[in-house]
């Protein structure tokens, strides 16, 4: 595991930040991503879709994103190794094709391969840096190993993307109900004071966002 600087103390810091704010809210920790959208729930429709994408497949044995819509079918029947390997095919079809690689992330997250999964979840970002849902991911994966920092400056990096999908993955009650839990056993720790103010001065900036997206902070 790669060593990240600074002292201890700013560590701790950035990794209940990186609790609070990056994984209070997070479940599962990373999702796939299909090319159609959301896969249907019922497994029958599942195995109708991964029918149709193979005989596509069949007409095009190159088509990336059906190799892809099919592994995101298996990944929702719950068939790892499966929705592996039909993400895997995508990417040697197409190598710049962003979405598998991060799928694959997903799987590895599954199974708790953290470190593959960061390796996944960079291409995806090298190939598309504006790719919001694989850079939380990579954060995610970064927090998994205790590579704090590096974890937080994907979730900045992410919300300056895609601050809505950021915002829907986000659970800044239970935050606060965590921090509130931790202060109350060591109301003297400095460290939590620090964090407390720095989380005050986070949710102050989030309300000032969201008033300037949408023309006010109301009446």
């Amino acid at each position: 595991m790669r060593k990240e600087k600074g002292s201890g103390a700013e560590k701790r810091l950035f990794s209940v930040l990186a609790f609070l704010v990056l994984l209070a809210g997070v479940s599962p920790a990373a999702r796939p991503e299909g090319d159609t959208g959301d896969a249907p729930k019922e497994p029958e429709r599942l195995r109708t879709r991964i029918e149709e994408c193979q005989e596509l497949l069949r007409a095009d044995p190159k088509n990336a994103r059906a190799h892809n819509e099919m592994g995101f079918c298996y990944y929702s029947l719950g068939e790892y190794d499966n929705a592996l390997h039909a993400y895997t095919k995508a990417v040697r079809a197409d190598h710049g094709f962003a979405v598998p690689h991060n799928n694959i992330g997903v799987v590895k997250m599954k199974r708790r391969d953290y470190n593959g999964a960061q390796e996944s979840f960079r291409r995806a970002v090298e190939r598309d840096p504006d790719y919001a849902k694989a850079m939380y991911n990579l954060g995610v994966a970064c927090f998994r190993t205790r590579r704090y920092v590096t974890a937080w400056n994907c979730y900045r990096k992410a919300k300056k993307i895609d601050a809505q999908y950021v915002a829907e993955r986000e659970d800044v009650g239970r935050a606060e109900e965590v921090l509130a839990e931790q202060l109350k056993e060591s109301p003297n720790d400095e460290t939590l004071r620090k964090i407390a103010a720095r989380f005050e001065r986070y949710k102050r900036d989030t309300a000032i966002g969201a008033a300037a997206s949408t023309g006010g902070a109301g009446e």
